[in-house]
């Protein structure tokens, strides 16, 4: 019954604040004409005793902070996310102390909950950090779920001119994928819903570029050049810029695919524009900024990422086709819709006068191929 009493005398009208019941909780409610705490509504003015004010409410108020895991994950996700968090013994875990959870999307319920016991305890356990509760106050953290897999919490830090012109909202992500919904809380645990399941972990650059189909040249290209020994050490990290296997046939004849493979510094100077020894997410490559973000690849070419509020529509000369099309424990791979021109040849015609010309590809494509801009 605590939870109904105030240790204040107050009005209807009084109730503007947060308030303190029983120096347990903090409650945030807002205040209209009908609506009181936690949304929930008042009916009448409330009745005047010798010694306080009772005012009745329309539903059973329990305080979020003071919900269990259970009925948390139940509210903000469903009844069948919460069985599954059950079902995985992983709430017993989190019933001493404190813990973030991660919520998978409702997408991903079908597949949990065909999972045996086993692999339904070791998939939830991806989602859960012991120790802490993360509440993305620190604008940067890594943590370690159950699993032993490392997490990293961050959210998007937004210059003065870029929040004044475009929004002001800072998106958070737990390694490349958005944050729905942050800061759920429950009695022990805060939880932050997820907009897509964590990938599988235990796969290098190398091992996430061979299961893609639509970047064999690529992967054969990088195989050539030697550069696939770094991509599959879990000591290097990166981000790959990959280019699909049409858009290297339209750039490359046949003859002039000879001609590259016969010349294996030249293959390794290609795909070192392809690499940038730093994982980054599409919202780190492109975070928010009026005038684009800059970045060294292997080759020490410099190439800047265009778009906004984290989505990359161009990096260097091409357009961006797909951000984070694969996450692996080592980086990032994102698909370009041609691949890259040495930069000093493309930064030579990257006004954007010419840039949005129908003639700026074969004008970039001809100083590429001048000896001084390469």
């Amino acid at each position: 019954m605590h939870y109904y009493i105030m240790e204040k005398m107050m009005c209807k009208n009084m109730l503007s604040h947060d308030l303190n019941i029983l120096d347990i909780f903090f409650l945030s409610h807002k205040r209209n004409d009908d609506s009181i705490i936690e949304n929930l509504n008042l009916t009448g003015e409330g009745r005047v005793g010798l010694n306080g004010i009772l005012h009745t409410i329309t539903e059973v108020f329990i305080p979020q902070k003071a919900r269990t895991l259970y009925s948390a994950i139940q509210q903000s996700s469903s009844e069948e996310m919460a069985s599954l968090f059950e079902k995985s013994g992983i709430t017993k875990v989190l019933s001493a102390e404190p813990a973030t959870v991660l919520l998978p999307p409702l997408s991903a319920i079908t597949e949990i909950g065909n999972m045996d016991a086993n692999s339904l305890q070791n998939e939830i356990s991806r989602y859960v950090v012991t120790g802490e509760k993360y509440n993305f106050e620190e604008p940067s953290k890594q943590l370690t779920s159950l699993s032993k897999q490392n997490l990293k919490f961050s959210r998007e830090i937004k210059n003065m001119a870029y929040s004044l012109i475009f929004e002001s909202k800072q998106n958070k992500y737990v390694n490349c994928i958005a944050v729905e919904k942050s800061n759920i809380p429950s009695c022990n645990a805060v939880l932050h819903k997820l907009s897509e399941p964590l990938p599988k972990y235990g796969k290098s650059l190398m091992d996430v570029l061979r299961e893609m189909d639509n970047v064999k040249q690529f992967v054969m290209l990088m195989e050539t050049s030697g550069l696939d020994k770094s991509l599959s050490d879990p000591e290097f990290s990166a981000t790959v810029l990959a280019f699909e296997d049409d858009a290297f046939d339209n750039i490359y004849k046949e003859t002039d695919k000879e001609s590259l493979l016969a010349n294996k510094s030249e293959v390794e100077l290609l795909m070192k524009r392809h690499i940038i020894p730093v994982s980054l997410c599409c919202y780190k490559l492109c975070e928010n900024t009026l005038f684009g973000n800059s970045f060294r690849a292997m080759d020490g070419s410099i190439y800047q990422s265009k778009g906004f509020s984290g989505h990359c529509s161009h990096f260097g000369n091409s357009g961006m086709k797909q951000c984070d099309a694969a996450v692996s424990d080592n980086g990032v791979v994102h698909i370009l819709q041609s691949p890259l021109y040495p930069a000093r040849a493309y930064n030579f015609i990257n006004f954007p006068l010419i840039d949005s010309l129908a003639i700026g590809r074969p004008v970039q494509e001809f100083f590429s191929k001048v000896p001084i801009f390469n």
